[in-house]
């Protein structure tokens, strides 16, 4: 039987960008590419932590709060906050159910759907092609509203599943 630290290191090493290259176990995240941005908020380049979180969450039925996602921690601590949440199945489905109660930033839609309403404006004052503007901007809103749904779907799941565990 595969202990916690065995499952999560093999998690670990499919999600970071060298598989097979050395790694120190006090700053074991830093090797998954991109940490330091998510932890400073560029929304663009933290795919594979974030990849690896779901994995751990999925593979464990655990879900971590927001502030435990936030910091680097060594291997042996980020084992020890499994654990933890793996005893304490109140915290993680507190924690999906947050998850799933946050309301997504609308602030971003609207000045999607703002700048489509300029660019609509503009395209009909100068007489460009006034279907390929607004559709665009369409497209993006709902590409926004669907991952919206497959993220609230993912913790709908996840404490679905820490329940049953």
């Amino acid at each position: 039987m595969t202990t916690t630290k065995e499952k999560t290191l093999e998690i670990y090493k499919t999600c970071r960008e060298n598989p097979k290259s050395s790694f120190e176990e006090n700053d074991f995240l830093n090797g998954i590419s991109s940490m330091h941005q998510y932890l400073f908020g560029h929304p663009f380049k933290c795919t594979k932590y974030k990849k690896f979180i779901r994995k751990i969450e999925s593979e464990f039925n655990i879900c971590f709060p927001d502030g435990n996602l936030k910091k680097l921690y060594p291997l042996d601590e980020f084992i020890e906050i499994i654990e933890n949440l793996q005893k304490n199945r109140d915290l993680s489905d507190e924690a999906a159910l947050k998850n799933i109660a946050k309301k997504p930033n609308y602030s971003i839609d609207k000045t999607i759907a703002f700048i489509g309403i300029l660019c609509s404006f503009n395209a009909f004052l100068f007489q460009n092609d006034l279907l390929y503007t607004p559709s665009f901007f369409l497209f993006i809103l709902a590409i926004r509203a669907i991952l919206n749904l497959k993220n609230k779907n993912y913790y709908i799941n996840l404490s679905k599943n820490i329940k049953s565990a």
